[in-house]
Parts: structure tokens; C-alpha cells; sequence
């Protein structure tokens, strides 16, 4: 698969879940799922067996973030925006009238530091564009790590077959 081709469907994908006009609680549930799947697939690609760890479906969200925070690919920023993306997460969970503030979007923003400030700056009036553009910081940020690990796997995957 091209590059190109691996960027749209991880695109494509993202907006399919996290729609900036969806309520703000339900872009974070979905966004949270998205960016699970996403600790799997990294999980999987970078574990000869990683299969065997996620089939028992027994780790939390927290411990994969964890384990892949354990392989020192993502960025320190990227692992502590995920973990306060589960605090928030956490909460929308158990609160019925749960409503998104600023200070959770910045919480989710903030690790990025001058990434996030231009967003911050221009999005502070309108939570949800804020949160949608905070979100796809990390979401692209994993989708480019996946990205890498797959075209590793498949050099991998060329040269024994060449052998």
C-alpha cells in the first residue's frame, strides 16, 4: 500500500469518527476508541506474539498506553496527552450531563505544548473545533507511527521471502 493511500484511509477514518460537529462528549468516546485501536495496532506490529496479549481483551486503556509508552516509539507528549484523553474519557463515562470544558480540551492540547498553542489561541471560543483540532494532533501523530511500523513489517516480511 502507498504511502498516499495509508495518509487518506487514516484520514478518512479520523473524520469518520470525529465529525467537529458531533457533540463534544461523543467526539471524545469515539476519539478514545480510535485512539485504542490505534495502541492494538501498534501493540500487534510491534509484539512477534501481540495477538496473544490483546485476545484475552483484559488490559485497560490505561495499561496499553502503558506498554506502548514501554516501546519509547511515541513521543513523551503524545503518552501524556493519551492519558489525560482517558481522565477525560473517564469521566464523560460517569457523568450524565457530562459537558466538555476548556481546561479538559487543554488538559488533552497541552503536552503538545507549541503545537497546541497556535489552536489554543485561535479555537478558545469554540470548544469543540478545539477539541476536534487537539484531537487529530494525536490521532495523526499515531496513525504516523503506525505508518512507519507497517512499512517496517512489510521490509521485513520482502527480504525473508528474498531469503
Amino acid at each position: 500500500m502507498k504511502k498516499e493511500d495509508i495518509v487518506a484511509r487514516e484520514g478518512k477514518l479520523f473524520y469518520s469518527v470525529c465529525d467537529p460537529e458531533q457533540e463534544p462528549v461523543l467526539t471524545i468516546l469515539r476519539t478514545h476508541l480510535l485512539t485504542e485501536h490505534y495502541l492494538e495496532r501498534i501493540i500487534a506490529l510491534v509484539l512477534s506474539r501481540g495477538d496473544r496479549v490483546l485476545s484475552g481483551g483484559n488490559l485497560t486503556y490505561a495499561q496499553k498506553v502503558s506498554l506502548v509508552e514501554s516501546f519509547d516509539l511515541l513521543e513523551d507528549s503524545l503518552v501524556q496527552s493519551l492519558k489525560n484523553l482517558n481522565k477525560v474519557r473517564n469521566e464523560c463515562a460517569h457523568e450524565i450531563h457530562k459537558t466538555i470544558t476548556l481546561s479538559e480540551v487543554e488538559s488533552i492540547g497541552r503536552p503538545f505544548g507549541k503545537r497546541f498553542t497556535p489552536n489554543r489561541r485561535e479555537y478558545a471560543d469554540d470548544v469543540p473545533k478545539l477539541l476536534h483540532y487537539t484531537l487529530m494532533m494525536a490521532c495523526a501523530g499515531m496513525a504516523g507511527h503506525i505508518m512507519t511500523l507497517e512499512e517496517e513489517q512489510l521490509e521485513k516480511e520482502e527480504s525473508s521471502d528474498e531469503g
